[in-house]
């Protein structure tokens, strides 16, 4: 009823695990893909500091997934170098076909991510 997703561990006892929001997910081409899962595979990447993944409306797709980067200092990654790291980690409609290199984050009032 509270609009989250949840793994169960053990449905035996009650026990799940908190996934994400509902409406947090992104269709892609009829999947559904939740951007913190996404994100948390950028961020993992040797010299990402942060990221953010969010979709973009698209006639065909429905929605093309988007991220923005943020590089640690002194860190010399391309586009192509995160392409090639994800395609390893992640299924290829959770690979982001745009993905902006930034310096910082657009926050909303409470300031959380703002998912443009």
């Amino acid at each position: 009823h509270s609009g989250d997703l949840i793994e169960w561990v053990d449905e035996s006892v009650g026990l799940f695990k908190f996934k994400s929001r509902k409406n947090e997910l992104i269709n892609v081409g009829g999947y559904k893909v939740n951007p913190s899962e996404v994100e948390e595979v950028l961020n993992c990447v040797k010299g990402i500091q942060q990221s953010l993944v969010y979709g973009k409306p698209n006639s065909l797709l429905g929605n093309v997934l988007c991220a923005e980067v943020k590089l640690e200092d002194k860190s010399t990654l391309t586009e192509l170098d995160i392409r090639q790291t994800l395609k390893d980690k992640l299924q290829d409609f959770k690979i982001p076909r745009r993905i902006k290199f930034v310096d910082n984050f657009s926050l909303t009032r409470t300031g959380k991510l703002k998912r443009s």
